[in-house]
């Protein structure tokens, strides 16, 4: 997910029967109003992505430590239903999120990356692991596997670059027959991705 989609999820935008959030805005910044919500610029930015059992119940965790500040703030807390608020339940800053990023990161052993390179992580993790790239495409919210395809494999691998383009499409279009959308009118998708133990992908890729 994008930042600005990360920083506007709603708690109703959480299904915790299906196990899936909904991405169906942005938090932008605009001159004059502050942080506003905006729909996502293309159709394909609405869509619905399956969440594993742990991070479900990490945001199980994370909303009972939220309602415990509300309570604590009582007056001072301004209602948003945001998942992702200030103390005082206003938006997050897109310059203030960076800044505690950056602070928690350098706290670790961990590459100094942007923090929309963790997006770009998360892409070549499932294209490394043999997820379809129309599933990853759709995932990320491109407007066409194409734009996945271009990214994350015909520029930046060797083996690609060195192929035929008709020879490439050929080898996606095989991987992509087998990627099941689960509502195709929509343009809403539901994935469950398998953790796998002890694969360790070559190389991350950071368009």
């Amino acid at each position: 997910m994008r930042q600005s989609e990360i920083l506007g999820l709603k708690w109703e935008d959480v299904d915790w029967i299906k196990s899936a959030i909904t991405v169906q805005r942005q938090a932008q910044f605009v001159n004059g109003s502050g942080i506003v919500f905006l729909e996502p610029k293309i159709l394909s930015g609405f869509r619905k992505i399956t969440l594993g059992k742990n991070l479900l119940e990490e945001l199980r965790n994370y909303r009972v430590m939220q309602e415990k500040l509300k309570t604590k703030r009582g007056m001072r807390w301004q209602e948003s239903n945001l998942i992702f608020a200030t103390g005082n339940g206003t938006p997050i800053s897109s310059r203030n999120i960076e800044r505690d990023y950056y602070r928690i990161l350098a706290s670790t052993d961990l590459p100094k990356i942007r923090f929309h390179d963790l997006r770009h992580t998360a892409a070549s993790l499932m294209i490394n692991h043999g997820v379809p790239i129309v599933i990853v495409s759709k995932i990320l919210g491109h407007s066409k596997p194409s734009v996945t395809f271009n990214a994350f494999i015909k520029q930046k691998t060797p083996t690609y670059r060195s192929s035929t383009r008709g020879s490439c499409h050929k080898r996606c279009s095989r991987r992509d027959s087998n990627a099941q959308p689960t509502d195709s009118k929509s343009g809403t998708l539901s994935i469950e991705l398998r953790e796998r133990e002890h694969i360790i992908p070559q190389k991350i890729f950071r368009p």
